[in-house]
């Protein structure tokens, strides 16, 4: 029998900057029958000395303290074990929630045994706070209850996916009948959960409210861009098509599964540009590794975003040094038009050299101000999406760049 209605997993690795923050969030609810299960992942900093001090003050707060780091997957499947609430949400230790989520989830659930609560959150990047939804596309209010299969399309299909299993709620009955656990050894393991929740979910709802405080920081497992990432994404891809040719029959949802596989095979490759000599899988089964190999067979693959055309092609080639700047797939789509038309005196450079990787493509980026002695003879490339091009022409203007290139964008 549940003890609480609510019970709230709270992962932890070293964040004594945001723990406070995080507990304090949560402690505030106006809702109050919740538990909160800390699970200390091996901190080396002061987190669990902050863990214990909150514990012996408040009673409904657990601490599980693990010997040695697990990863985020291991902390949560530990907190679903260890939970006594009849739903669980699961909040990361540097984020926060609104003191009336609780409150919000609990009128939502109306007795109904929802399955998956969805919900909205903001996000707080470089001290602003700003809407998740920052493309300004119009939010489906998505009324009523729904099966699993039925709204992870309307997501998709609408682009409004909720991989994160952050804002979800989950009935804990729910996740025990269906042995759901968080996929371990892995990054990226909030795709494959979700996806696999929603696949066996018969009664889910959104509630288009922001209830979750995201902070998007640098040093966090999202911010960076890693082999293992690129790797973890094969795992989910092959988890995820072996679950869609077993279960998923002559269903409705096939085409957007397949189009969601696609999608995250982009991805793969986009990840796969920035270590084009790394060639071996380090996770996973053999079957991960032969579809790994299938994947970079053709090893850059096209992203087919930019149209350059052959009258900037003959402009570009009268400048000794060419600057791409934008280190991500449009960057990348930049340089393989480029050696495509037997140029290769371009490098890379970004505004902020310590969010990006070293190299892409086997070549170094550069921070903008370490390339000074060449802004005024260099051809600029803006190689970034569309909608941000020509603010960022204008902010190389104000430098004192004048030669600058927008290639066309299909």
């Amino acid at each position: 029998m549940n003890q609480f209605f609510f019970s709230i997993v709270v992962p932890v690795y070293n964040v004594e900057k945001y723990l406070r923050d995080c507990l304090n969030s949560i402690l505030l609810q106006t809702f109050t029958d919740y538990e909160i299960i800390c699970i200390n992942d091996a901190s080396t900093d002061s987190s669990y000395k902050i863990l214990t001090q909150y514990s012996e003050e408040y009673s409904n707060i657990k601490v599980i303290n693990l010997d040695s780091n697990h990863g985020l997957s291991h902390a949560r499947n530990v907190g679903i074990e260890k939970s006594n609430g009849k739903y669980i949400l699961f909040v990361d230790s540097d984020d926060m929630i609104v003191p009336n989520m609780l409150e919000v989830l609990n009128n939502s659930i109306n007795d109904e045994s929802i399955e998956i609560l969805y919900f909205n959150m903001e996000i707080r990047d470089a001290g602003n706070w700003a809407k998740e939804n920052k493309y300004e596309v119009e939010y489906d209010e998505y009324k009523g209850i729904y099966r699993g299969k039925e709204l992870f399309a309307r997501f998709y299909i609408n682009k409004q996916m909720k991989i994160e299993t952050v804002r979800q709620a989950y009935l804990k009955e729910f996740i025990m009948k269906n042995h759901l656990r968080f996929y371990e050894g892995i990054y990226h393991e909030d795709v494959l959960f979700s996806f696999l929740s929603a696949m066996n979910a018969e009664k889910v709802k959104n509630i288009n409210s922001e209830l979750y405080i995201y902070r998007r920081r640098d040093g966090s497992i999202m911010s960076s861009i890693n082999v293992k990432r690129m790797e973890s994404l094969v795992i989910i891809i092959s988890e995820i098509f072996h679950y869609w040719k077993e279960y998923i029959k002559a269903d409705e949802i096939e085409e957007v599964i397949a189009s969601y596989l696609n999608d995250l095979v982009k991805q793969v490759k986009k990840y796969k540009a920035y270590f084009p000599e790394h060639n071996k899988l380090n996770i996973g089964t053999k079957a991960d590794q032969f579809i790994y190999n299938l994947l970079f067979q053709d090893d850059r693959g096209k992203y087919f975003y930019i149209d350059i055309t052959k009258e900037q092609i003959k402009y570009i080639k009268k400048y000794r040094k060419i600057v791409i700047y934008g280190a991500g797939t449009v960057g990348m789509e930049v340089m393989q038009f480029l050696e495509e038309n037997n140029i290769f005196n371009f490098f890379f450079t970004v505004t902020n050299k310590e969010v990006n990787a070293e190299t892409v493509m086997n070549k170094k980026i550069y921070q903008i101000d370490e390339i000074k002695e060449i802004w005024s003879t260099a051809l600029f490339i803006v190689a970034i999406e569309k909608s941000k091009q020509h603010t960022l022409k204008e902010i190389l203007k104000d430098k004192g760049i004048k030669n600058i290139l927008l290639p066309n964008m299909k």
